[in-house]
């Protein structure tokens, strides 16, 4: 079990393919589309469209 301590949820972003993006483009798409703040301790779990299941 994985146990880090001011985490609070994890969050698989399974549309989100698009790895040339930095971390404050990343962040305004977790704003519009998702509607949530990635500021607020939240991880969010993305990667490649050629991993994906």
């Amino acid at each position: 079990m994985l146990t880090i301590s001011g985490l609070k949820h994890f969050y698989y972003l399974p549309h989100f393919h698009d790895m040339r993006c930095k971390a404050p483009r990343i962040s305004e798409i977790i704003r519009s589309r998702y509607h949530r703040d990635p500021h607020n301790g939240d991880v969010y779990i993305f990667m490649s469209k050629k991993y994906k299941v």
